[in-house]
């Protein structure tokens, strides 16, 4: 059983060795005054980068050609958003409709009175902005509240503007 152990001790040795002069021969193969492979530069969006003796590394700088013309999305090719937009007739900004103030409701007790107009409630003194129509909003300041108008200063105007209950108004016409 001696014999046996001394035996597979000395196989794995030998083996051993025999990786070890493998890997010295390959050492020394690979060492040697290779010649360098030849840097040359491709066209003008790549560089060469020489990064060790046997590699070399090529940086590429990404370059899009984004002419509305020749080119399009290749994510979404129908697209219509990088389609050039010709300007339209109008040149002045939509101003925000000032009739479009509306008095909803009042409640409360005189002098302790709280208004709803366009969906937003004031006491007497508050300012506040509402909108007024699709993406429009108007900055307005409560002055006074009655049990059936609302007096508002609306920003950008010298007099102030008297709002009627929706109720009262529907009744009149």
């Amino acid at each position: 059983m001696n014999t046996l152990n001394s035996c597979k001790e000395r196989w794995a040795a030998l083996v051993s060795a025999a990786a070890v002069l493998v890997a010295v021969a390959l050492m020394i193969s690979g060492c040697g005054d290779a010649p360098k492979p030849a840097a040359k530069k491709t066209d003008d969006k790549s560089k060469v980068v020489q990064t060790s003796t046997n590699e070399v590394a090529m940086e590429v700088k990404a370059e899009f050609d984004d002419d509305l013309k020749t080119s399009k999305d290749p994510f979404f090719p129908n697209s219509k958003r990088r389609v050039a937009k010709v300007a339209s007739g109008k040149t002045v900004a939509e101003l925000p409709r000032v009739a479009d103030i509306r008095l909803r409701g009042v409640i409360g007790s005189p002098g302790k009175y709280i208004a709803m107009i366009n969906d937003k409630t004031f006491a007497e003194g508050d300012k506040s902005q509402i909108s007024v129509g699709l993406n429009q909003s108007l900055v307005i300041k409560v002055t006074t509240i009655t049990a059936k108008t609302v007096t508002v200063f609306v920003d950008g105007e010298a007099a102030p503007r008297e709002l009627i209950l929706d109720a009262i108004k529907e009744a009149r016409k």
